[in-house]
């Protein structure tokens, strides 16, 4: 396997040595193990697959603080093929994470069925903002399709009102009598995640978005025309997905900032919105 260069944006060398023996392993199996005739690659994406993979520190020991996210490029002709070669990365994917106890998600598509997919935010960042564990990528390099022009407007609104959803468990976590430190991280990170998911919309609806979340905060940080005190909250979402620093939100009243988060976002989405349907008075 070739080099990959960083996994996260704030990991020390030691935690790239480590992800990066981990990834190794997996690709030399898989290698071994799967004929290269049915699968055109594995890839690492999302945040790690960025180079900007979050990280944090529990007892002076760096781990990822998100999932490692895999997509498996299969040359599978039917759905029976294609379960079985599932089931083959994931035993070997699961066989290494859990050795060191990182979970991961892996998802699995034919080269046919990428050649025929949409282009969406996903599969943008996916082109741009990916890593190749084993095989042969230049099938995604070739999707000249899944460009920043080519997203739909439809695919930004998902994204909001995905991300909004979050706020909504939120509130049915929040309205529990008792709360465990899992309930209270799970409010902090799905905030974070709105935030910066809301943020990502109105910079794409700005002509701003970008694959990086690093350069997505610096273009942040440059917009004239974005109140500055959601600059500011996006700007610490960012902080918190490179390096996540509970502390400081467990300082707050949690049910204050979910209802300021709320109305923030709310408007938002009404500035999106107006965007899209060039309309002022929403």
């Amino acid at each position: 396997m070739k080099s990959l260069g960083r996994l996260s944006f704030k990991g020390s060398i030691h935690f790239e040595e480590k992800m990066t023996h981990l990834l190794t392993q997996i690709s030399v199996e898989i290698e071994n193990s799967i004929s290269a005739n049915s699968y055109n690659c594995l890839l690492l994406i999302g945040g790690y697959g960025r180079g900007e993979g979050g990280v944090i520190r529990i007892d002076n020991i760096e781990l990822p603080h998100n999932n490692l996210d895999f997509l498996f490029i299969s040359k599978a002709t039917s759905q029976k093929s294609e379960n079985v070669l599932l089931s083959q990365v994931n035993t070997i994917i699961s066989k290494y994470c859990s050795q060191v106890n990182i979970d991961f998600d892996l998802a699995i598509i034919s080269d046919l069925k990428l050649k025929l997919t949409d282009p969406l935010v996903i599969t943008y960042d996916m082109r741009f903002g990916h890593k190749v564990i084993n095989g042969d990528a230049s099938i995604l390099q070739n999707m000249e399709n899944f460009t920043l022009e080519n997203i739909p407007d439809w695919d930004i609104r998902n994204l909001m009102v995905n991300r909004g959803t979050l706020l909504t468990i939120n509130d049915l976590i929040l309205a529990k009598k008792h709360h465990t430190m899992k309930d209270i991280k799970a409010v902090i990170k799905h905030c974070v995640k709105a935030i910066i998911g809301y943020g990502d919309a109105l910079l794409y609806y700005n002509g701003q978005y970008h694959y990086s979340y690093a350069e997505k905060q610096r273009r942040m940080r440059e917009q004239k025309n974005i109140d500055e005190s959601f600059k500011k909250l996006y700007d610490e979402a960012m902080n918190f997905r490179f390096e996540p620093n509970y502390k400081k939100y467990l300082k707050q009243d949690l049910l204050q900032f979910q209802n300021s988060v709320k109305s923030t976002l709310k408007d938002i989405h009404l500035k999106c919105e107006s965007i899209s349907l060039k309309e002022k008075n929403m």
